[in-house]
């Protein structure tokens, strides 16, 4: 099982929207485990939004899930009840005209949202980078999972996606599709980063590989995860 990586805040808040979201705190802390089962950050942040998401038309704005033109907020290293529970989920804050907005706020579990593997959810669910993988004007999140593996072999995928939409990321995740030919060796193929590194105005990915190299996934992206073309490792 790959281990959850402990590190930083992905953004640091202040103010309203600090009060607003518990869910942001840094890093694993000790908890009163009587006292954590009334009173969780994961259980404010699951509470229902005070404000609907706004409904976007597509854009061009980095990070905007929901496409209204207004860059939302991603935040990882929530804190849990308990400092080995599992993952608690990933937050997201969306934007609007005056900046974040902490009424507009989603949390994203493996529960809810990640694609189940041999009929097991993840325990690990972290965003990993935001591009309109398909093309259509709502950014999409690539998230990091821990599906099973024996340690035989190449490892499956740990990669999904959550595409975004005119109320943002409101499905369930894709596993994203590597095909067999883009693979080398027997390392994660994870670290994803996104762009349009050739140059025909759609994003892609490139992801580890074994050995130095990298799997190269031409966008745009299908709905089910897969890349238009992916050719041999680089």
């Amino acid at each position: 099982m790959r281990a959850r990586r402990s590190g930083k805040c992905t953004a640091a808040l202040t103010g309203t929207l600090g009060l607003a979201l518990a869910v942001a705190a840094c890093g694993p802390k000790p908890h009163d485990d009587a006292a954590s089962t009334r009173h969780t950050p994961v259980q404010v942040a699951d509470a229902p939004a005070r404000l609907p998401v706004p409904h976007g038309k597509g854009s061009r704005t980095p990070v905007d899930f929901n496409g209204d033109g207004h860059r939302d907020l991603v935040l990882n290293d929530l804190v849990k009840a308990q400092e080995h529970a599992d993952d608690a989920g990933i937050g997201i804050v969306y934007g609007g005209e005056r900046g974040l907005t902490p009424g507009a706020r989603q949390l994203l579990s493996p529960r809810r949202q990640a694609a189940p593997t041999k009929g097991r959810l993840p325990a690990v669910f972290d965003a990993e980078a935001t591009c309109d993988l398909d093309g259509d004007g709502f950014t999409d999140l690539v998230v990091s999972t821990d599906p099973p593996y024996d340690g035989q072999g190449q490892p499956p995928v740990p990669l999904q996606i959550l595409y975004g939409s005119p109320s943002g990321l409101t499905g369930k995740a894709v596993k994203l599709t590597i095909p067999a030919r883009a693979r080398v060796g027997n390392d994660w193929p994870d670290q994803p980063v996104c762009g349009d590194f050739d140059g025909d105005d759609a994003q892609d990915l490139v992801v580890h590989a074994s050995g130095g190299r990298l799997s190269f996934l031409r966008g745009p992206f299908t709905r089910k995860g897969s890349p238009r073309a992916a050719p041999a490792p680089i």
